[in-house]
């Protein structure tokens, strides 16, 4: 029979995150939307833009301030390319790693700066649209799902 604390949130995985694949290859580790962390980050970012906000002036502007406070919060912890999936317990990668690049092959370091310009180009908007989606599914941060894949 179920118990209902097996369906609670791991405060770990939801703060330090979980690896996640977006696409080939491509291993996101991300933390968990709605934590207290990301709520006092979301209200600092609003602060500013309240009346715009509540009036509906601008449309863009809700998504704006979601896109800031997962950079600031960060809830985007880690990203690289991994060849065979493989980390350590504390989950970092340890074979197949690379560094993401850019266009022209520099390195993109995982910084809130470098999530925010990700987030804000518009040929990433399914980058976007899956981050938001995923940080705020909370089975993938509950602690049976840490351990049903420890069992695997």
């Amino acid at each position: 029979m179920p118990k209902l604390s097996q369906f609670a949130g791991d405060p770990t995985r939801e703060s330090q995150g979980v690896w996640l694949e977006y696409g080939a290859n491509l291993w996101v580790k991300l933390g968990r939307a709605g934590t207290a962390r990301y709520k006092k980050t979301m209200s600092e970012v609003q602060r500013p833009h309240r009346r715009k906000l509540r009036s509906g002036v601008d449309p863009t502007l809700e998504e704006r301030c979601a896109k800031i406070a997962f950079a600031k919060t960060p809830l985007v912890h880690d990203w690289g390319i991994r060849a065979n999936g493989e980390e350590d317990a504390e989950g970092n990668i340890i074979s197949g790693a690379e560094d993401m690049l850019d266009d022209a092959g520099g390195v993109i370091e995982c910084t809130p700066d470098a999530v925010l310009a990700a987030f804000k180009d518009p040929r990433n908007m399914d980058f976007w649209n899956w981050c938001l989606e995923v940080c705020t599914e909370g089975a993938i941060f509950q602690a049976k799902a840490l351990e049903d894949s420890a069992g695997k």
